[in-house]
């Protein structure tokens, strides 16, 4: 068994937080992502926390990227495809299963020209057993 194949098998049955904390520059955006490490499930609470003073300027846009598809985390209802918020902390409950090699992102854009804004996105991930 190699270094790499011990390593993954101490993972299996932990769960491990993902946490994305940025501040955005005026009209500007960025993206984080997590990579998964091994086969698991992203369970439990997402959630995004927005400071005070964005004002429904920062938007945030978190996805499930696969190899062969991206998809929202979030299922939207009405014309927002984005969260936003101000001075707010949303939570959801979420359980998806992912594959070694798919990615958490969180695109986020910043639509105020003259103000940086901070926001901050929790998750974790289960990583199973495999046998």
């Amino acid at each position: 068994m190699s270094l790499f194949e011990r390593f993954f098998n101490n993972l299996l049955g932990v769960t491990q937080p993902i946490q994305f904390a940025d501040q955005i520059a005026a009209s500007s955006e960025s993206t984080e992502e997590y990579e998964f490490l091994a086969d698991g499930v992203l369970e439990g609470q997402l959630r995004i926390r927005f400071y005070k003073g964005s004002e429904l300027d920062l938007w945030l846009y978190p996805k499930l990227v696969r190899i062969d598809t991206e998809e929202d985390i979030i299922q939207y209802r009405g014309t927002k495809k984005y969260v936003d918020g101000e001075d707010d902390i949303l939570t959801w409950h979420i359980r998806k299963k992912v594959k070694r090699g798919d990615k958490l992102t969180c695109r986020a854009v910043n639509n105020n020209a003259a103000f940086a804004y901070d926001y901050r996105l929790d998750a974790s991930v289960n990583y199973e057993g495999q046998g």
